[in-house]
């Protein structure tokens, strides 16, 4: 039972004190001597390329135009659009016409001449 109460004298609480302490700096040593694991580079799958390869604003046409680059067809290009607009991770302004918000605008502007400053 847990809710008993615990006596001890104050030696050996001092002694218990004095081990943890030792045992939290070398847990600590043996924590920094593991090797670091190297994380390997995610590959997006196909619906994360599709979404990363939408500009900043587009149309039905160029959705899919972009799906035929990547080998997706129509209706599942038109599906992944369904999706991320539920998602939130596009805005639908019209019909046929989005925005995509996940592109900064350091990326929107990085291909124009004259923005130095």
């Amino acid at each position: 039972d847990v809710n008993q109460n615990r006596e001890c004298e104050d030696v050996d609480f001092d002694n218990v004190l004095k081990m943890v302490s030792i045992l939290i700096k070398h847990s600590s040593k043996v924590f920094n001597a593991l090797p670091v694991e190297k994380q390997l580079p995610k590959r997006n799958n196909r619906k994360e390329r599709f979404l990363e390869s939408l500009p900043v604003e587009f149309s039905k046409q160029d959705y899919l135009a972009k799906a035929d680059g990547l080998n997706i067809p129509h209706k599942t290009a038109e599906g992944y659009i369904t999706k991320f607009v539920k998602s939130n991770l596009l805005h639908r302004e019209t019909n046929g016409k989005y925005i995509n918000p996940q592109i900064k605008d350091n990326e929107v502007t990085k291909g124009f001449k004259g923005n130095e400053g």
